[in-house]
């Protein structure tokens, strides 16, 4: 008699371990979907990492292809006048309408970093994205 409800007890025992295998199983598997997913979405920011670097190079040669014709005196810096009529120039090679006075007054505040109504090629490059 000992020997039978030994035995029920390793039945018991083995149907609990199963159904714990089974939820390890269940719960991998959720794991490894959500693993999946990740993976896809860092793939897609990647991918959305090397078009923006891209694109940053491209705006940079522009930068520089036009931004002596505007920095006359060689300082690294555009006055108020200069950057409005870079950044017209800048917007028209890329087929962009030009920015109104009351754009570019806001977008010019917001990105003269350090307030000294000069925007430097940095800040630019920042101002045009």
């Amino acid at each position: 008699m000992e020997k039978k409800k030994f035995k029920e007890q390793d039945i018991h025992q083995l149907v609990t371990l199963q159904a714990e295998v089974r939820d390890k199983n269940t719960e991998i598997a959720y794991l490894e979907t959500q693993l999946k997913q990740h993976q896809q979405t860092i793939s897609k920011l990647k991918q959305n990492l090397a078009d923006a670097n891209e694109n940053n190079d491209e705006t940079y040669q522009t930068i520089d292809q036009i931004w002596g014709r505007y920095d006359k005196d060689n300082s690294g810096e555009l006055d108020k006048l200069e950057t409005l009529n870079f950044l017209n120039e800048f917007l028209a090679m890329r087929n962009k309408p030009s920015v109104t006075i009351e754009q570019f007054n806001i977008f010019f505040k917001k990105f003269d970093v350090n307030g000294d109504n000069m925007i430097e090629k940095s800040e630019m490059a920042r101002f045009v994205r």
